[in-house]
């Protein structure tokens, strides 16, 4: 589904089924940007608080059971790389995590 205000164009992108249903991520085509909710996110001691992370298996690490957690199902998985995969994104921009490169974040999902 498209949201168009003035010049700006986001795609409201179906987020993976372990949230409610009604759970949406936002692709911005034109910057290639997507708003990600908390994918890849991890939860981090303090001395880890840079905004982009710069330790991938050290966030990783810390974010297993989080990570197990939100994706819990296989097919869910599936479906949103099939969805992501259908996406050019530059960068994610996750809501409750680190800024983490996307490939960074199929790694951390265990795709």
């Amino acid at each position: 589904m498209a949201i168009v205000a003035d010049k700006l164009r986001l795609q409201a992108v179906l987020a993976h089924h372990l949230h409610p249903p009604d759970s949406f991520h936002l692709y911005d085509e034109a910057a290639r940007w997507l708003f990600s909710g908390d994918i890849g996110a991890s939860i981090l001691p303090e001395d880890m608080s840079n905004l982009f992370v710069m330790d991938v298996d050290r966030h990783i690490r810390y974010g297993r059971t989080f990570i197990a957690a939100s994706w819990s199902s296989p097919e869910a998985k599936r479906l949103w790389r099939e969805r992501a995969d259908a996406m050019e994104i530059d960068m994610p921009w996750p809501n409750t995590a680190r800024f983490i490169k996307m490939h960074w974040i199929v790694l951390s999902i265990g795709f």
